[in-house]
C-alpha cells in the first residue's frame, strides 16, 4: 500500500490512515482511507482482545495489500507515465482533447471502491491487467 511506512502494525499497534500513507495516490485524499484502515484495524483490534492473542493484527498488512495494492500500484505506474513528458505527449497524441481522455482525467476515481466511473474505469481496468504484469521492485 501506499508510501514506505513500514512496518504498518506491531503486537500491540496499528497505524492507519495518512500515518499509514494510506492517501489516495490519485487525487492525495485521505478521510475515505482513514475511515476505510480505521474501522479494519479496529476489528482486528476487537478480534485480538477477544482472543487474547495479537495474532489478528498482524494479517492487517496482508489485508491492506489485498484492498488497495493493485490500486496503489497503478497509482504508481500513472505517476512515473504522467512524469515523463515524451512518454505522456505520445501516449495522448491526436487523443489530448477527446471525450474518453478528458473524461478520465476529470474525473479518476477517489477511493478504489468506486464502482462507476465511465471512461475513467475503462483506463483503470487496462492499467490494472498491465501492472499486474509488472513485478514490484525489490526493497532496498
Amino acid at each position: 500500500m501506499g508510501g514506505s511506512i513500514n512496518p504498518k502494525v506491531g503486537p500491540n499497534w496499528v497505524i492507519v490512515g495518512d500515518a499509514a500513507g494510506s492517501i489516495n495516490p490519485f487525487n492525495g485524499e485521505g478521510i475515505d482511507y482513514a475511515y476505510e484502515t480505521g474501522r479494519l484495524a479496529a476489528s482486528l483490534v476487537a478480534e485480538a482482545v477477544a482472543t487474547s492473542s495479537p495474532w489478528p493484527l498482524q494479517r492487517y498488512p496482508e489485508i491492506l495489500e489485498d484492498t488497495y495494492g493493485l490500486y496503489f500500484k497503478v497509482a504508481r505506474l500513472f505517476a512515473q507515465v504522467i512524469g515523463r513528458p515524451a512518454l505522456m505527449r505520445e501516449l495522448t497524441r491526436g487523443h489530448a482533447f477527446a471525450p474518453s481522455w478528458s473524461g478520465c482525467c476529470g474525473s479518476w476515481p477517489t477511493s478504489c471502491g468506486t464502482t462507476s466511473w465511465g471512461a475513467a474505469e475503462a483506463v483503470y481496468r487496462s492499467a490494472a491487467t498491465l501492472a499486474r504484469m509488472i513485478p514490484e521492485p525489490k526493497a532496498a
